[in-house]
């Protein structure tokens, strides 16, 4: 009897190991991506915030208020410095997100949701998990 490579247990194994893998570095792209949307979010809107409270150099009528506006200023430096493309880069190169050669690639796309049951060539069976 000949079976299509699709249903050997072995190589189905492997595939849907990767196939597994691949769903995972998704949902960490994804966690990456809301970080650095979140993080964009809040460097604009401390920005919008020091635009509203920041006094010209010469105004010295709230000291404190000059000290909040320096602080937040470094917060949006430090923001800024993980927003920058060379740090996104470094991040994605470090996590392995978006590779150039992908040794997750499946050439035979994703593979079936299918459980293998029987144990000779005969006795195989396709069923729906």
């Amino acid at each position: 009897m000949n079976i299509p490579d699709i249903y050997d247990p072995q190589e189905l194994g492997l595939r849907q190991q990767m196939a597994a893998a691949r769903r995972q570095r998704e949902s960490a792209r994804l966690a990456l991506l809301a970080n650095l949307v979140d993080a964009q979010r809040r460097a604009d809107g401390l920005q919008r915030w020091i635009s509203a409270y920041a006094r010209p150099v010469d105004d010295s009528s709230h000291p404190e208020l000059g000290r909040m506006v320096e602080w937040v200023a470094a917060q949006i430096n430090d923001l800024e410095h993980v927003l920058g493309p060379d740090r996104i880069s470094e991040t994605l190169r470090a996590r392995a997100l978006f590779p150039d050669v992908d040794p997750l690639d499946d050439p035979k796309g994703e593979p079936p949701r299918h459980r293998i049951w029987g144990h000779s060539a005969a006795l195989r069976y396709v069923n729906a998990v």
